[in-house]
């Protein structure tokens, strides 16, 4: 990510972010011979296990050092394996992600 730091403790910051699917968990409803039931679903059965995403977000960082920012991540590509059998083809996903953070440094300003 860049970072542009404004004098007034305002920032704004842009770029690439890359996402690792480590664990999850899903489920799906859906109708079957007895009616409405759920089903348990491992994500990593049909989910890539990376993510590429565009990143942009803004900040403000106090004097004492605290600060309060949010970003927004929009997914750039399909992150379903569509080498799955449970992939229909044409069938896409994309992660998005809003963001909201305070931070605080724990070694000086």
């Amino acid at each position: 990510m860049a970072q542009y730091q404004f004098n007034t403790g305002f920032y704004l910051e842009s770029g690439l972010a890359f996402d690792f699917l480590i664990s999850g968990k899903e489920t799906y409803e859906f109708e079957g011979d007895t009616g409405l039931a759920l089903q348990p679903s491992d994500p990593q059965d049909i989910h890539v296990g990376a993510d590429v995403k565009f990143a942009l977000g803004a900040g403000y960082e106090l004097a004492s050092g605290l600060g309060f920012s949010a970003r927004y991540s929009l997914g750039l590509g399909n992150n379903l394996d569509e080498s799955n059998e449970l992939v229909t083809e044409g069938d896409e996903s994309t992660n998005n992600l809003f963001q909201l953070s305070v931070t605080f440094p724990l070694y000086g300003n």
